[in-house]
Formats: C-alpha cells, structure tokens, sequence
C-alpha cells in the first residue's frame, strides 16, 4: 500500500472540508435536545449539506438512506436516523456526520463521557462543552471519570478544548478493545503532553502520553503481574517511553 503525500493546497482543501463538517454538527448538536427525534436532526444536517453546498459521505453508500449515524443509549455506532426514536431526558447520543467538498472528505463524531469540574460531575463532548451534570439516570452507561478538563488559567472553571480532545482521543482509542475499553475508570488530562489513566481494580497511576494509548495500554496490561511481584505497591508506571518501562514505588516501599 503507498502512501501519498499531500501537496499544501490539497492540505488546505482537507481543512476546509473539515472546516464545514465540524461546523454542521455543532448545529446538529445543539438541537438534539429532548423532544427531538434523530430523523428530524437527520433532516437539519440535510439542510445544512444544501446551505454549505457539499455532498453527503453518508448518504447512498452502500445503501445506507440517511446523511447521519445517530447512536442513541445502548446502540453502540452507526444507528439509522428514525422518526419514531425520540430523544428524552437523560438519553446519550452519538452523532457521526461526513461530506465531500472539492473532492476531499472530512468525518467526525462526537464522544461523551463523564467530567469533574470543581467537583461536580458532569456529561461532557469531545469540545468540552458540557451536555448535562451527571446523575442517577446516567449510572448504567459506566463511563470513565475524566479529570483536568479544566484550563488552569480559568481557576478551574473554564474547560479546555484541547484537553477534552486529548480525553476523546485516548477513550476512543481504547474502544478498539472492548475489553480494555471496559477496564478504563479514570483519566486525568490535566497535562495535555501526558494523559494519564486509572484501571478498574489497579490503583497504579499509568502514564500514556499522547499517542498510541491502546498499545501502551496492552504493554503495561501483559507486564502488570510480574511487576507487582517485584513491586507490590506501585505509585505510577510510565509507558511514554515505549521501548522501556518505568516504575516508582509508592511511599514506603522504595
């Protein structure tokens, strides 16, 4: 398979296009609200196609009939827009939306998952614009708590879109393991070089960078026996270093 290098003005058609995808989701997502049915912000991204003059990636592929993918609650990717799913208090939905412009495409989605910000938890996208404070009625959706959202220089109220993109990244990453993805408890973003991460039953902290979350992730799982029979109680390990791993005890077992 090879590789083709994109010339700077293909490189600035690719921004445009993702430009104008980007721009009609946040008009998607701002009107999925309760009372709303996925069909109906189906026909708002049509419209939204006609007002931006671009082509659905979507629609006729493969058949498929709708220009979205909306995934309400349990449907995990790529549901099929319908009048009679109407969305409600409480309700998570996904949202995939793609299109063609001049010849190149742009494709997104949006990721939700549950962030602390001074304290409370809230319902958060991969922009960080928060959707709703979390309670009761979210409990059986089990997602990951994210923490450091929230830019410094805002006194810990403001959330940061670079830090929710680093959280989005690195959970949808780990979604390409189903198992992995279900051991995930805690992420921290509060550095946006080095995300770190907390796994279900293992109160290590584990280092993760920036990239390549899910091997890095698959490297510590392989080794975590072994290291805790040589280092029972671990503070952190870091795996930003790929080649090597490096462990710091916690206090009193150095």
């Amino acid at each position: 398979m090879r590789i083709y290098l994109k010339s700077p003005e293909e490189i600035r058609k690719l921004r445009e296009v993702n430009l104008v995808c980007s721009a009609i989701l946040d008009v998607v997502c701002a009107a999925a609200k309760p009372g709303v049915s996925t069909w109906e912000l189906d026909q708002l991204a049509a419209r939204e196609i006609a007002k931006h003059k671009v082509k659905s990636a979507f629609l006729g592929y493969l058949g498929y009939p709708n220009v979205l993918c909306t995934s309400p609650n349990e449907v995990v990717v790529h549901g099929i827009p319908r009048k009679d799913v109407v969305l409600k208090d409480g309700d998570i939905v996904g949202i995939d939306f793609g299109c063609f412009k001049d010849g190149f495409c742009g494709d997104s989605a949006r990721t939700i998952a549950v962030g602390r910000i001074s304290g409370e938890l809230y319902l958060v996208d991969d922009r960080a614009s928060v959707i709703d404070l979390y309670g009761p009625q979210y409990r059986d959706l089990d997602l990951p708590i994210v923490d450091g959202l929230t830019a410094l220089e805002s006194g810990g109220t403001m959330l940061d879109e670079g830090r929710a993109e680093l959280a989005a990244r690195l959970i949808a990453s780990l979604q390409e393991d189903v198992a992995i993805a279900a051991q995930l408890s805690q992420v921290d973003v509060a550095d946006v070089h080095n995300a770190k991460v907390i796994l279900n039953d293992d109160p290590a902290v584990v280092f993760v960078g920036r990239e390549r979350f899910l091997a890095r992730i698959r490297t510590y799982l392989q080794v975590a026996a072994a290291l805790r029979q040589r280092v029972p109680d671990i503070d952190y390990v870091d795996l930003r270093f790929d080649d090597r791993i490096y462990v710091r005890p916690a206090k009193g077992n150095r």
